[in-house]
């Protein structure tokens, strides 16, 4: 079952009360079997790849299949957007990412100290290739997984730029304080790469034209295996 913190929930709802959310709810999507029945247990998966290719409704749908926890970036992002951000296309003041940090430290730190360690989490990135601060940050997950002694599968989701484009424009995404500006696809494209963690679990995914609820299938496929390895090496 998808779990999502009630202040998270309370606060982006407080920053937008006004917005209409579509009848079947923000998080709503068609009821799915499990694909299996294999058990997780302290693994953590960490979706990785450019800000709008669908990670988020990737890790919802991962949620609905297998026991995970969602932790979306932006889920820690929007205890302090509201304070600053006006729109989804306007650029946000770099104070902001002090902040930010801040709060993704503490989480991690809770995660990897008093976190059950039979729960089982899905994080979700928008991670750079080259940037020394994104290289970072997924050190920052990797060291705190590892600190819980925690299967770790770092995922990097890619997507083609047309279909990129059609998903970071979105209407919903301007509900969960997401970047909405179509412009900056071909940007990213055209002079950037989306990061690739240097580990030995992690596998790309395409999810250009998977539905959401593919791609997890696949996802949890390549998991299921990986997980099994790390579990019971002497098995495999």
């Amino acid at each position: 079952m998808c779990w999502i913190s009630p202040t998270i929930g309370s606060t982006i709802a407080f920053a937008f009360r006004r917005v209409s959310l579509p009848p079947q709810g923000l998080f709503a999507s068609r009821p799915l079997e499990p694909i299996d029945p294999t058990e997780f247990r302290n693994c953590v998966l960490y979706l990785v790849g450019f800000q709008g290719v669908g990670k988020l409704t990737v890790a919802r749908e991962i949620c609905r299949r297998a026991d995970f926890r969602l932790i979306d970036n932006h889920a820690i992002n929007n205890l302090v957007f509201p304070f600053v951000r006006e729109d989804g296309q306007s650029s946000l003041p770099s104070e902001i990412w002090g902040a930010t940090r801040r709060l993704r430290e503490i989480v991690l730190e809770t995660m990897a100290t008093i976190g059950n360690r039979d729960f089982n989490f899905v994080f979700t990135n928008a991670l750079l290739d080259g940037e020394p601060n994104d290289l970072r940050v997924y050190e920052q997950f990797e060291r705190a997984v590892a600190a819980r002694e925690g299967c770790f599968i770092p995922v990097q989701l890619v997507c083609d730029e047309a279909e990129h484009v059609r998903r970071m424009t979105a209407p919903e995404r301007e509900i969960v304080m997401k970047q909405t500006d179509g412009s900056a696809v071909a940007r990213l494209h055209g002079t950037k790469r989306p990061f690739l963690p240097d580990h030995p679990h992690a596998f790309t995914v395409d999810v250009t034209r998977s539905e959401a609820g593919e791609s997890a299938r696949k996802i949890l496929m390549r998991a299921e295996a990986i997980y099994s390895e790390w579990r019971h090496p002497q098995d495999v």
